[in-house]
């Protein structure tokens, strides 16, 4: 009798589970990539468009003295305010220190920029060559800054007064025949710059301390018009007690005709100490010595003989 045959039934493969975990990391790595993708793309859209709605800090390099005083801060002002409609084109321009110097070089109160550059943390620094006030041009209202080369600096919406002028400590100019220019323009007037030419002779003197204390504001006005027993060119000053003192030719141009600027110099800081008379005019053009004229009503000379 056959024993029955029993079946083989080969075991099962073993089930194994479906991989849900690596499935849900992978797909949370892939979901956190896009994330920072898109975050990173926003970020960099955030940061484009605060470039281009911040304010550019803007710094003077080495600016000089006087621009401090309450007199003319308002001239980097001012240059600040022209400067504002930068940041409309944002920082990351490439263009943007060049359009700076344009901006910068237009404004009469500067002579030429140096350098415009942009920093990394956007900061725009500007080096730049200032005109300074050397002198006030008086007329018949009113007085004007101008610099050495004649230009006239225009001020913020008003109008030196004579004593306005007078308090400054500037120099005066008087006696330009040519009406002030715009504001920016240059005078053409030669007896301008023969004037400028001796505030600066005077300027290169230390007029505020030790025995010339004082005398830069006692002798502050330069009358330039060309009057009786002067030549053409010639110079006068005006002191604030009233005193005359005709000068004459712009230093540099005597030539052997009359003293020279630094004797002319010399003679008047001698005469101030002891004091001047203010009933003549006191003529320092002799090589010699000084001459002293009387004061007529009419012309304010002795007439010639």
């Amino acid at each position: 009798m056959k024993r029955p045959a029993r079946s083989r039934t080969r075991p099962a493969a073993d089930a194994r589970p479906f991989p849900w975990m690596q499935v849900l990391r992978c797909t949370v790595w892939l979901g956190a990539l896009g994330l920072a993708a898109a975050g990173a793309q926003a970020l960099e859209s955030r940061y484009r468009s605060l470039a281009g709605e911040r304010q550019l800090y803007v710094e003077w390099v080495n600016p000089p003295d006087w621009l401090g005083a309450d007199t003319w801060r308002f001239v980097l002002e001012d240059l600040q305010l022209g400067l504002a409609p930068l940041t409309a084109i944002g920082t990351e321009d490439p263009d943007l220190a060049r359009r700076a110097a344009t901006i910068v070089s237009a404004s009469p109160w500067v002579r030429v920029v140096q350098r415009v550059s942009l920093a990394a943390d956007g900061v725009l620094r500007v080096d730049a060559e200032f005109r300074r006030p050397l002198a006030l041009v008086l007329d018949d209202t009113a007085a004007y800054p101008v610099a050495a080369d004649g230009v006239h600096l225009p001020l913020r919406g008003y109008r030196l007064s004579h004593d306005d002028a007078a308090a400054s400590g500037y120099f005066l100019i008087s006696g330009i025949a040519q009406q002030a220019p715009e504001p920016g323009g240059t005078w053409g007037a030669p007896e301008l710059f023969n004037a400028l030419r001796l505030v600066s002779f005077f300027e290169r003197h230390d007029w505020t301390r030790g025995p010339l204390a004082g005398l830069r504001r006692a002798f502050n006005r330069v009358d330039a018009a060309r009057h009786p027993g002067c030549v053409s060119r010639c110079l006068r000053l005006r002191s604030a007690e009233g005193a005359l003192i005709e000068w004459g030719l712009p230093p540099g141009e005597e030539s052997g005709v009359e003293a020279p600027a630094a004797d002319k110099f010399a003679r008047l800081t001698s005469l101030a100490r002891a004091g001047l008379p203010t009933d003549r005019v006191v003529d320092l053009r002799g090589f010699d010595a000084v001459i002293f004229r009387l004061l007529t009503p009419d012309r304010g000379l002795q007439p010639a003989r």
